[in-house]
């Protein structure tokens, strides 16, 4: 050209960025420079752009502060692409802070900041936004409302989904593909894969790759290769030519222990002439940047990258990391599969990064394709067994993910964050059981953990006029009952409870004080919510209710016969014929005394209420209701799950039960009920030599999946041992942690300390040295006081 300009050079840059030819874009802006043109906004918006889409931070802030030197950062354009690379970047609040302090703003640069918030997982923050956005006089378009899909699916917000997809019709918005594929991506999340499917095939046009990839993707996370099977085969009839979709079918395969079909899926690929792309990770450090590939030894610090993770790889294991091979997809033993993943290209780029990045300085990693689920998981365990000051941040499958080095809480959960849906049962743990999956594992137990604090905190001694009330105040409850993680709940309701039939004393501790604090009523249990922290380490805000049962448990067996009674307050209309239920157990839940100071409501009206309560102090969040109980306490879980779904209290949201040692509940009518029940789970944990599960017989039938353990496989406890241990909660957890299934024999999976059986039992084996029932809380409550007297003291009142 004989003559260059503003324009022009502009033009060329928008193009190589428009085409995804980075490299050449940075080139030009660089001749640019060099050549002194003085770019206008547009240039600097387009290259910044190139910035986000190459994750390349530092280039891209010292653009940042060039242009506010010439004042183009107040230009809507320049402001929404630096909102973008500052999300892409993982500085989610960097890209807030210049949507704030934007002079003027625009229709992209509030879609801008509504993506940021929605691929970080602040889901309520886009809402707000929108809102927001509406009242300055925005009129959204199909990128706002993808926007909004995107945030309902990061956050598997069903309902509102639906409502921001009719929503567009309001605006005169025609869903494109783009939006079914975010649809199906939502329902896919939540395990609803039947019903994606029939969104895709109601779709008004062809459905395109990208939605049928959106399936897949589904059909990978729960497992299902049936209809991975089906969305792959229509996938590959649009002419697409993508790896991706043949990895996945081979990898949900792989991950449903179908090895024979896995290798068969990657041979059609092959066939086809397909290549799997390359995964490529790269960090960026002092200016440049370094990239890898899987097993990659090219980079000139091979030999010190591969040493600093061999090394850390030792103080992972030592710190509960377990390989994740349910993926790959090659069936060989499971040295190899785990030396397979060692090496993956984001864990060589992290090995560079703890040797050339400065303490303190985050290590960003960045990759091309999506992090397989065994990376994401060590990650976790990558950063705190080295007592790193680092962040981790890379962008997954389109959403952000951080991992900061305050990781302790992570420690011992696994995947949790991420499998939760499956691990709570969404697929009714298929594929789950047997050999029981390590996640799994640790998910039952964390609940076992609440169902034990709900013993653990009951004033059993009769002497004290609190007898039958609950030791410790709720703020303080779960540090004082031997919770492993305090921190993750808190407790915001505590459940009482009476009862109108006559129970024995196991069940309805009566105190023998004359001043007693109540007659009628007993502390049940509680209710409690994720914290911040909880839920970052469950992947969601979950809410918690607790119940406790019998304090001994053979005597109820045969003082307590009652009948089968009506359970149509609690089981919706219609669901059975003639459901009915244990009438002891009902009264619990639904006895009340006007003269009674905690039983004017009734325990049912207490849950139901406080759920409610949190499910609309959380509507924004994604949430989950789980329901935990031991023995007795198992079947008011069992009743009260039920009650909650029936009667529409969990407003969609799923609700689960995790029940230990349960006896039956209901009636085959109250389990056909249960079982209709859409979004009910529950997993039944029983001991094989365990009696209570047996029992009531006559009449009776089980609810829910169950899982079978066998503490007599244990080589640590007795045998034989007594009826008490093998119905004790701690030593279900023992079970929990160490059965292997119908493979046999017993090998403690989860690292949990066996002295916890003789925490109320004399279970195990002599050799151990644990002294039996060695829990004593503060010397049954008796404390010295300053007048040298001893009295007890075995009550705190709550704050409030």
């Amino acid at each position: 050209m004989p003559e260059r300009n503003v324009v022009s050079w502009s033009a060329l840059i928008g193009g190589y960025a428009d085409a995804g030819m980075h490299p050449a874009a940075l080139c030009i802006f660089r001749s640019a420079l060099e050549e002194a043109v003085q770019v206008n906004d547009f240039t600097v918006s387009c290259i910044v752009r190139v910035c986000a889409a190459a994750t390349l931070f530092e280039l891209g802030a010292q653009v940042h502060a060039r242009s506010i030197k010439t004042a183009l950062d107040a230009s809507p354009f320049v402001g929404s692409s630096l909102v973008s690379l500052y999300s892409k970047c993982g500085l989610v609040d960097c890209a807030y802070q210049v949507f704030s302090a934007a002079p003027e703003r625009n229709l992209g640069i509030w879609n801008a900041v509504l993506i940021a918030s929605a691929q970080h997982g602040h889901t309520s923050t886009a809402f707000e936004r929108f809102t927001k956005m509406q009242n300055a006089g925005f009129r959204p378009n199909f990128i706002t409302f993808l926007c909004l899909l995107t945030a309902c699916s990061h956050a598997g917000l069903v309902d509102e989904g639906k409502r921001y997809f009719s929503l567009m019709k309001e605006y005169r918005i025609e869903p494109q593909v783009e939006h079914y594929a975010a649809m199906v991506d939502l329902l896919g999340r939540v395990g609803r894969i039947t019903e994606a499917l029939d969104l895709i095939e109601s779709m008004p046009m062809e459905p395109p790759d990208s939605v049928w990839g959106a399936l897949l993707m589904a059909c990978r996370m729960f497992k299902d290769a049936d209809t991975a099977a089906i969305a792959a085969k229509r996938l590959f009839e649009t002419g697409s030519r993508s790896s991706g979709a043949h990895m996945l079918l081979s990898s949900t395969y792989a991950a449903a222990g179908r090895h024979v079909d896995a290798a068969l899926a990657r041979k059609a690929m092959r066939d086809a002439g397909i290549r799997k792309e390359t995964g490529l990770s790269w960090l960026e450090a002092a200016g440049e940047v370094h990239t890898f590939v899987s097993n990659c030894r090219r980079h000139p610090r091979s030999s010190e990258i591969y040493n600093v993770l061999e090394k850390v790889g030792k103080k992972m294991a030592a710190a509960g990391y377990v390989a994740d091979t349910s993926a790959v997809v090659k069936d060989v033993d499971r040295d190899e599969k785990c030396a397979s993943l060692g090496y993956h290209s984001e864990r060589l780029a992290i090995g560079l990064g703890l040797l050339i990045v400065p303490e303190g300085v985050p290590i960003r990693v960045m990759k091309n394709l999506r992090v397989c689920d065994d990376c994401h998981n060590a990650v976790k365990y990558l950063i705190d067994p080295c007592k790193l000051l680092y962040a981790l941040k890379y962008r997954m499958n389109g959403c952000q993910k951080h991992f900061l080095s305050n990781m302790s809480s992570l420690r011992g959960f696994g995947n949790i964050a991420r499998r939760w849906r499956e691990l709570n049962g969404a697929n009714y743990w298929k594929g789950l059981l047997d050999p029981l999956d390590v996640d799994l594992r640790k998910n039952i137990i964390n609940y076992g953990e609440l169902s034990q604090a709900a013993y653990t905190g009951l004033n059993r001694e009769r002497r004290s006029r609190y007898a039958g009330s609950c030791l410790f105040r709720r703020k303080d409850f779960l540090s004082r009952v031997d919770v492993s993680n305090p921190n993750l709940y808190e407790i915001t309701k505590f459940i009482y409870a009476m009862c109108t039939v006559s129970l024995p004393d196991d069940f309805m501790i009566k105190p023998l004080s004359k001043a007693a604090w109540s007659k009628q009523s007993n502390w049940m249990g509680f209710v409690a919510v994720a914290t911040d922290e909880g839920k970052e380490v469950l992947g969601r805000r979950d809410v918690v209710v607790a119940w406790r049962g019998t304090i001994r448990v053979l005597e109820w067996m045969d003082d307590l016969d009652i009948s089968l009674v009506p359970a149509s307050e609690i089981v919706r209309p219609g669901s059975a014929h003639d459901p009915r239920v244990h009438g002891g157990w009902l009264s619990v839940y639904t006895s009340t005394d006007p003269g009674s100071r905690y039983n004017k409501q009734s325990a049912r009206y207490q849950v139901l209420d406080e759920v409610e309560r949190l499910q609309d102090l959380y509507k924004q969040e994604e949430t989950s209701i789980t329901i935990t109980g031991h023995s007795l306490g198992a079947a008011l879980a069992t009743i009260s799950a039920t009650d909650i779904v029936s009667n529409g209290y969990n407003k969609t949201c799923p609700v689960s039960a995790f029940v230990f040692g349960s006896p039956r509940v209901g009636n085959s009518d109250f389990q056909k009920a249960f079982d209709s029940a859409e979004d009910l789970r529950l997993l039944r944990v029983r001991n094989s030599p365990d009696v209570v599960p047996n029992w009531p017989k006559l009449g009776y039938s089980d609810a829910g999946t169950e899982l079978m353990i066998d503490t007599g496989e244990s080589p640590y406890i007795k045998s034989p041992g007594n009826p008490l241990t093998w119905h004790d909660m701690e030593c279900y957890m023992h079970g929990v942690a160490g059965t292997q299934g119908s493979n046999g024999g017993f090998e403690l999976e989860v690292d949990r300390d066996i002295a916890l059986v003789n925490k109320h039992e004399d279970a195990l084996k002599k050799e151990y040295s644990i002294p039996p029932s060695w829990w004593v809380v503060q010397n049954k409550g008796m404390v010295k006081g300053k007048d040298g007297r001893w009295h007890l003291a075995d009550h705190e009142d709550d704050d409030d």
